[in-house]
């Protein structure tokens, strides 16, 4: 039986390391210190990121808007202050990761 030149993907799909496993590793390697137990941190956030990605009523604008009681229908439309506010947040927590991480990294390569 011949493979579909598409098999490659699988392959290449289980060479592929899992997110968790990545993160785990440099958390071990020191790359996220002085942050507390950032394998949660970044746990929470891909998360809350990985919802917000797939369509759910609640991730869409105007299920956002339906759920801070805003009018979806006006003109222009309405500033939705929870959203703003754990996009905020989320956003927050990304530089952080970020920055810390690049800094460490700089360390390690200096």
């Amino acid at each position: 039986m011949e493979r579909s030149p598409a098999y490659i993907f699988d392959l290449l799909d289980k060479l592929t390391p899992k997110p968790a496993h990545v993160y785990k590793l440099l958390s071990r390697w020191g790359l996220f210190e002085p942050i507390k137990r950032p394998e949660r941190v970044i746990a929470r956030v891909y998360g809350k990121l990985s919802f917000n990605v797939h369509e759910h009523y609640s991730t869409l604008d105007v299920g956002k808007a339906i759920l801070e009681d805003a009018e979806i229908f006006e003109s222009p439309q309405p500033f939705l202050e929870t959203t703003a506010k754990d996009y905020l947040q989320e956003l927050q927590q990304v530089l952080k990761l970020w920055i810390i991480s690049e800094r460490n990294l700089l360390k390690l390569t200096f």
